[in-house]
C-alpha cells in the first residue's frame, strides 16, 4: 500500500500484511481491488443496498475487493486512489488505520458498482460453498467451518473372545483455518441381540450416554478429536451379524460447509468359533459271549463362541454274531432309521453353548453272541460339524474299539 496504512483482520486475526499477501493490486478501469494471498477461500461482508453487476470469475488464490464509500458508515470512508493506495478520510484524520475485514469462505458474492465509481464492499472468491452475508457492513458474517468425520476401528470380532473385544472410533477432523466451537456429534449405536454396549471415551469434550451426543467446546484448526466406543460381543452372537456405529456431526457455532463427509459409519462383523470335543468311550475293552458291550458318544464345545447346527456322523464295524441291539440320545435329535441294518445313524444339537457343562451324550449297546470269533475286534467311530468355524479339528473325530474273547 502505497499512501495509506491497512491493517488486515482475517477471521478475528490481525495478519501481517508481509506474511500473507503476495501482492495486492488496484485496477482503476475496473474499481476492483485484486489481492493475492495464501488462502483460496476468502469473502468479505455484503452492502445489500449495491446493485449486482458481473464480474469475471476469480482465480484460486485470487479475489476481488471493493471498498464502500457511503459517507456515514462506522468504519468510515475508503477511497482507492489511482496508484493503488488506500485512504480511510474520517479514520485517516484521526490517525487510525485502515481495516480490511474478511471472513474465510468458499463463495461468490455480489458484485456492486455504481456509475464508474465504487458503491459497496463486496468481494469474490473462489468457485464453490454457500454464502452467507451480513445485513450490514458493521456486523460481519457468521464464520464458516469444514468439518469430516470418519470411522475406524475393529473389522471382524470372534464372538465370544474376549470381554471389550469390540472397539470402534470416531474422528472428526478440523479442515478449517479457524477453530470450531461446541461441536455436537451424535454417537449412533446399532448393535446385535448377545452384543453389550461399554464405555466411551474421548481425547476431546465429553460424551452423554442419555441420548449419545458428544459435545467438543473447541477443536484447532487442522486438529482432530476422537471418540472410542466399545463393546463385548459375547459368545451368543449371531454369526456375521454387525456392530456398527455412525458419527454424524449436528451442530456448532459456526457455519457448516461441504456438510457431504461429516458422517461416517463403521461396523464390525461378528464370526463365530467353536472348538469341538469329542469322545468315545466303553466301559469294556474286551466282551466274552453273552455279554453287552455299550459304547457312549459325547460332544462339547470349549468355545469361545456358541455353536449352532452340531451334527455327530456315527458309524461302527462289527464281526459276525455281534448285533446293535439299541441306540438312544440324552438330548437333540437322533436318526437310527438305518442303524440297526449298519448304515450308521445321524445325532442332531441345534446348540452348544461355549463352556456348557450340561450332559450330551449318545448311548449304544451291542449283543456279543456264542459263536463270536476269538481275538475279533469292533469299532465305533464319530466325526461332529457346525455351522460356525470349527478349531482345534484334532478332537473332531473320535473312536473306540473292544475286542472279544471266545476261547
Amino acid at each position: 500500500m502505497a499512501s495509506a496504512q491497512v491493517v488486515l483482520n482475517l477471521d478475528g486475526e490481525i495478519v501481517p500484511i508481509e506474511s500473507s499477501l503476495a501482492e495486492i493490486i488496484y485496477i482503476p478501469a475496473q474499481s476492483r481491488l485484486v489481492i493475492n494471498t495464501q488462502w483460496d477461500d476468502l469473502r468479505c461482508v455484503l452492502n445489500p443496498d449495491g446493485p449486482e453487476v458481473p464480474l469475471p470469475e476469480p482465480q484460486p488464490g485470487d479475489f476481488v475487493l471493493a471498498l464502500d464509500q457511503r459517507p456515514g458508515d462506522l468504519m468510515g470512508e475508503y477511497v482507492i486512489e489511482s496508484d493503488g493506495s488506500i485512504s480511510q478520510l474520517l479514520g485517516a484524520l484521526s490517525g487510525d488505520p485502515v481495516q480490511l475485514e474478511i471472513v474465510t469462505s468458499a463463495a461468490r458474492v455480489n458484485n456492486c458498482t455504481a456509475g464508474g465509481d465504487p458503491q459497496c464492499a463486496v468481494l469474490v472468491c473462489a468457485s464453490g460453498g454457500t454464502p452467507i452475508f451480513s445485513d450490514s457492513l458493521e456486523v460481519p458474517p457468521p464464520p464458516q467451518i469444514d468439518l469430516s468425520v470418519n470411522g475406524l476401528g475393529s473389522s471382524a470380532v470372534v464372538a465370544g473372545s474376549a470381554p471389550n473385544n469390540v472397539a470402534t472410533q470416531i474422528a472428526v477432523q478440523n479442515n478449517s483455518a479457524i477453530a470450531a466451537s461446541n461441536v455436537v456429534v451424535n454417537l449412533a449405536q446399532s448393535i446385535p441381540a448377545g452384543a453389550i454396549a461399554g464405555s466411551v471415551s474421548t481425547t476431546a469434550g465429553s460424551y452423554n450416554p442419555s441420548n449419545g451426543e458428544w459435545t467438543l467446546p473447541n477443536i484447532a484448526a487442522s486438529s482432530n478429536a476422537t471418540a472410542t466406543l466399545l463393546f463385548t460381543a459375547e459368545s451368543s452372537v449371531a454369526n456375521g451379524s454387525d456392530v456398527c456405529v455412525t458419527g454424524t456431526v449436528l451442530s456448532a457455532d459456526q457455519e457448516l460447509i461441504n456438510i457431504q463427509d461429516d458422517s461416517d459409519q463403521h461396523c464390525a462383523s461378528i464370526e463365530r468359533e467353536v472348538d469341538l470335543v469329542l469322545d468315545v468311550t466303553s466301559p469294556a475293552s474286551s466282551a466274552s459271549p453273552g455279554e453287552a458291550v455299550a459304547y457312549f458318544v459325547s460332544v462339547d464345545n470349549n468355545g469361545p463362541s456358541d455353536a449352532s447346527n452340531v451334527v455327530v456322523d456315527l458309524t461302527d464295524q462289527i464281526p459276525v454274531d455281534v448285533s446293535r441291539s439299541a441306540i438312544f440320545q440324552s438330548t437333540g435329535t437322533l436318526d437310527s432309521s438305518n442303524w440297526m441294518s449298519g448304515q450308521g445313524a445321524t445325532w442332531t444339537l441345534a446348540t452348544i453353548p461355549a463352556g456348557s457343562t450340561a450332559t450330551r451324550t449318545l448311548n449304544l449297546t451291542y449283543t456279543v453272541g456264542s459263536s463270536v470269533v476269538d481275538g475279533s475286534m469292533m469299532q465305533v467311530n464319530a466325526s461332529v460339524t457346525a455351522n460356525e468355524t470349527r478349531i482345534n479339528q484334532d478332537n473332531d473325530n473320535a473312536s473306540g474299539t473292544t475286542q472279544f474273547s471266545n476261547p
